[in-house]
């Protein structure tokens, strides 16, 4: 390939073109290369891309540590996609402690950039905050009779009839 050294959108392209088969049979590993190449000169979306790639593990070790990291980089620097991604990590733990708020501020930011992802999982993130507040779980008291076995009738004490 006759690509320059500083041209990270070329490497970024082939890295893509690898990666999903554009014009070349998919090759995850070169496509891991291209993207690490251009990553490294500090190119966003190949950050994001390499880091989707650790996340998953296509084409290179599963790594969620290092998907963290790259996915945090491309999203300091703006990258929607990249922000609803790292929102994703806090928000199940992937590479980092679990952080609910991080994760809601992240898809909120993807979110007011149009990004339909962070649409979906800031309302999906506000619902659930919405549910924990109006339903904590409290442990439930212990029944105060067993539970009958299955097929066992179930006693319940008798009526009391009023009294005239």
């Amino acid at each position: 390939a006759l690509v320059q050294p500083d041209d990270t959108r070329a490497q970024l392209k082939l890295g893509l073109s690898y990666e999903v088969g554009i014009e070349t049979p998919t090759n995850l590993a070169a496509a891991a290369d291209w993207y690490r190449t251009a990553a490294s000169k500090g190119d966003p979306l190949a950050q994001w891309s390499l880091g989707t790639l650790y996340l998953n593990g296509r084409g290179v070790v599963k790594d969620p540590a290092k998907a963290f990291e790259l996915i945090s980089l491309a999203a300091a620097q703006g990258i929607p996609g990249a922000q609803c991604d790292l929102g994703f990590c806090y928000s199940r733990g992937i590479g980092t402690s679990r952080d609910l708020a991080a994760a809601a501020r992240l898809f909120r930011k993807a979110a007011d950039q149009g990004n339909a992802s962070g649409q979906n999982n800031l309302g999906a993130a506000l619902r659930d905050r919405h549910r924990r507040r109006r339903h904590p779980r409290v442990p439930q008291p212990p029944c105060r009779r067993r539970a009958p076995y299955r097929g066992q009738p179930i006693r319940r004490p008798p009526r009391r009839t009023p009294e005239h």
